[in-house]
């Protein structure tokens, strides 16, 4: 209806869609005038962005909450009465951003609004009322599946992998490459990938051919931990290395950072001798950085010496102390995400003598310090409740970390927390 073709005639178009749809408008010259009905689309649209931005939505100050920029009214006769099926659809530019919505009136006939929740399952799967391809992002390079063709998953082949003991590459016709990892002997047979992605939580299929003459065993790893482990166990009603016995095995939710290293380290038998094919990555979303972690020196396990202490100064209310001269030993079992740290040791360093602390990790030293430290009084009160920092600290979930201090008279190792801030992943 408006505006108007270069004739001064109206322009028309007419189709028969076959299920659900939407609409697209684009504007000869100006890419970013066009606008999806859907505002997931307009959001996600390389075409519709400036400094990186959204042209809608919060991305752009002029548009704050632009919200649908394509809006639909029912259409009404001339005497009031509402037309069956037919619907005013009302344009705002995105590029201009000025909220008129008269830029393009157009007037669509014999078409009906789809229910929230009542996209088919092969758009919708989970069923959440949104197109999934306006999410989906499984290679992981920043553009959704819907403007993007060729979203796929991203495969690394096992034939690529580096072998780091036993493991041969066999050439196989059913294998997704041409070629498999296959064991040589029943040793412990490892393979390595250096993960080069974008940073992020994956979900992995292992593809390997799971035959019905034996059971193998795999274990995955990311940077020496166990991410998964599993039994080829399954009744693929074949017993050799065919399509009908190419299978997959799926880990969910991978932390994954850019130099990660992913080992794969199983034992064959005879008969299956861990054929594997291939290694996928879904990119599912952007890896969020481990939160800081407090542990009261309290919650330690008490080794040697030591005893708790309440004190209202202290960060939980208490902290740990010697219970008498010598050698006083604390441990903790770590157990967060791998990674590397920046402990800081939470203490009261008195002005009255001078004690010492080590810290280890499985039994090595990682920091050694006095505390020597004026800070202006001899008592254990805020003025003294210092923190000792120790940089770049590996830490796998399971690790013991000690405190081991050499108490002195007046200074009786006050201990009051220990907190790990990540800081980077961790390289194997």
């Amino acid at each position: 209806m408006l505006p108007r073709a270069l004739d001064g005639g109206q322009t028309r178009a007419a189709f028969t869609p076959d299920g659900p749809f939407g609409v697209y408008i684009s504007v000869d010259g100006r890419p970013d005038y066009a606008t999806w009905s859907d505002p997931g689309a307009n959001e996600t649209d390389p075409a519709l962005r400036r400094d990186g931005a959204p042209l809608t939505g919060d991305g752009d100050p002029r548009t704050p909450d632009g919200g649908h920029l394509l809006r639909y009214f029912e259409a009404r006769a001339a005497d009031g009465a509402v037309m069956p099926g037919a619907y005013l659809a009302i344009q705002d530019y995105p590029g201009v951003g000025n909220f008129d919505f008269n830029d393009h009136v157009f007037l669509i006939r014999n078409v009906a609004p789809l229910q929230r929740g009542a996209l088919p399952p092969t758009i919708d799967p989970d069923g959440d009322g949104i197109n999934d391809a306006l999410i989906r992002d499984l290679d992981g390079d920043g553009l959704v599946a819907f403007f993007d063709p060729d979203d796929a998953p991203v495969r690394v082949e096992a034939e690529d992998f580096a072998l780091l003991q036993g493991f041969k590459i066999v050439n196989r016709g059913a294998a997704s490459g041409g070629a498999h990892l296959e064991a040589v002997d029943a040793a412990e047979q490892i393979a390595r990938h250096v993960f080069d992605g974008r940073a992020g939580v994956y979900d992995l299929a292992l593809g390997h051919f799971d035959e019905n003459d034996g059971v193998a065993s795999m274990r995955v790893m990311v940077n020496g931990a166990e991410v998964d482990s599993f039994l080829w166990s399954r009744d693929t009603g074949a017993a050799g290395p065919t399509g009908q016995s190419l299978v997959e095995h799926m880990i969910g939710s991978v932390t994954l950072r850019p130099g990660d290293v992913i080992d794969l380290r199983g034992f064959g038998v005879r008969g299956e001798p861990l054929r594997t094919d291939y290694l996928d990555f879904a990119f599912r979303g952007e890896a969020r950085t481990p939160e800081p972690v407090r542990v009261e020196a309290e919650d330690f396990t008490l080794v040697q010496g030591l005893k708790i202490m309440d004190r209202s100064a202290a960060s939980g209310g208490a902290n740990i102390e010697a219970s008498g001269p010598g050698q006083q030993i604390a441990t903790h079992v770590f157990a967060g995400p791998s990674g590397v740290y920046r402990l800081d040791l939470g203490y009261f360093d008195e002005n009255d003598a001078v004690a010492s602390m080590q810290v280890l990790v499985n039994d090595v030293q990682v920091d050694a310090f006095l505390w020597d430290r004026d800070l202006g009084s001899a008592f254990a009160n805020p003025l003294t409740l210092t923190e000792r920092s120790i940089e770049a600290v590996t830490l796998q979930s399971g690790d013991v970390i000690m405190l081991r201090g050499q108490t002195a008279v007046g200074e009786p190792l006050r201990t009051d927390y220990l907190d790990f801030i990540w800081t980077d992943n961790l390289l194997a």
